[in-house]
């Protein structure tokens, strides 16, 4: 499901749960979805950014901002979520077989679940209205969809 990102943005919940964002190139935000954040350290900086609410007080141009001008491929932004007391657990031991290996010395150890991965957002296609595809493995226990297709019928 796809909706509006400005939107989704307005209405996260800073108060209960901890956002990050993760730039990689064109097509990997649906792996990332399926499959989870591969990740090479365990340590969740290496590879994430915390979102705060004053980053998205212009959501347009803090997607735009990562879009990295040609300079990087920064095609998709993932989206990535959990309760705030949770963000310690949130990177963890990869124990499955689907590990990347990116070269002789450097594989996949660590992992963010696929459970974690709200959605992710093409940057490439436009400097506006972006959408968010949502995961729909994300905290299995949260139907963020019906609560966002819910915003959307409110015209927030």
């Amino acid at each position: 499901m796809e909706i509006d990102a400005r939107r989704f943005f307005k209405n996260l919940d800073f108060e209960n749960m901890a956002y990050f964002y993760h730039i990689t190139g064109a097509g990997n935000g649906e792996l990332i979805s399926e499959d989870g954040l591969f990740m090479k350290e365990h340590d969740l900086r290496t590879t994430t950014i915390r979102i705060s609410a004053d980053m998205l007080l212009d959501s347009d141009a803090f997607i735009k901002s990562e879009k990295g001008y040609n300079l990087r491929d920064a095609s998709e932004m993932v989206i990535i979520g959990c309760y705030k007391d949770d963000v310690d657990d949130l990177v963890q031991i990869n124990s499955d077989d689907n590990s990347i290996v990116w070269t002789d010395e450097s594989s996949s150890v660590y992992v963010i679940p696929s459970e974690f991965i709200i959605g992710y957002i093409d940057m490439k296609e436009r400097d506006s209205d972006f959408k968010i595809r949502l995961n729909s493995n994300f905290m299995g226990e949260i139907d963020i969809a019906e609560d966002f297709e819910e915003c959307r019928s409110k015209k927030i």
